[in-house]
């Protein structure tokens, strides 16, 4: 099973997404956010590689959103297939979330607004 992998981009905590993220394995994503938060104030969601989200993690997002508002930091995604799209457009997190076409653009605008 492919797992989450973090690296890290000008400070900013990228967190690559597996193809699949349900209720299997929504407690690594948690672990994942957690050590990244451990140290950075940025987390960078990459769900290029990612085909199907299901509403399990949805909590996860949630809370991590209103978390990262609390402490000043900054929590979003990028390289989110159609699919996936049409699950945040859905459920409205699509106005919640900062979402970005690519990790480029998106580390980039996480780097102009981040607190050091």
């Amino acid at each position: 099973m492919t797992q989450f992998s973090i690296t890290y981009v000008d400070g900013i905590g990228v967190l690559k997404f597996p193809p699949r993220v349900d209720s299997t394995n929504s407690l690594d994503l948690e672990e994942k956010i957690n050590e990244i938060l451990s140290t950075k104030k940025s987390i960078l969601c990459d769900l290029s590689e990612n085909t199907y989200v299901s509403s399990f993690p949805m909590r996860i997002f949630l809370q991590t959103t209103k978390h990262m508002k609390d402490i000043g930091g900054k929590f979003a995604m990028c390289s989110i297939s159609p699919m996936v799209q049409e699950v945040f457009d859905i459920s409205g997190f699509s106005t919640i979330l900062a979402l970005y076409s690519s990790e480029s653009e998106a580390i980039s605008e996480l780097k102009t607004n981040t607190p050091q």
